[in-house]
């Protein structure tokens, strides 16, 4: 029979409790990371996930700017459904769960504006 062993990996600047947490997790068959490498293997798995198409490019882009589904479809002359799907493809990709991590993905690469979208200026 065989055993399944979970795999933890510790950065050496972390402190004690972080590697007896992870051979806590270890121990149980789980997989670990410290909180400090967290951050290069989410980065490494969306890159590995594949590269934006042109049209997801856009339409983060334009969720960037603070457009709804709904606005980008109307500004881009598609169907919602289209949009949406371009959206959660984008998101698959990015491995995002949603609106709020789209906003956190964008700000951690200085690509959210927090003005309002053309045309919703005081609304």
């Amino acid at each position: 029979m065989a055993t399944i062993a979970g795999v933890s990996i510790v950065d050496k600047t972390e402190p004690l409790e972080q590697v007896l947490i992870a051979l806590r997790h270890a121990a149980e068959g789980h997989t670990y990371f410290s909180p400090g490498l967290e951050w290069l293997l989410d980065d490494a798995h969306r890159k590995s996930r594949g590269q934006l198409t042109q049209r997801e490019q856009q339409v983060l882009e334009l969720i960037g700017m603070g457009m709804n589904v709904s606005q980008i479809a109307a500004m881009l002359d598609r169907h919602i459904t289209t949009v949406s799907t371009q959206k959660r493809a984008l998101m698959n990709k990015l491995a995002l769960r949603n609106d709020r991590d789209i906003v956190e993905y964008l700000r951690d690469r200085h690509r959210w504006r927090s003005d309002p979208p053309p045309g919703q200026e005081g609304s």
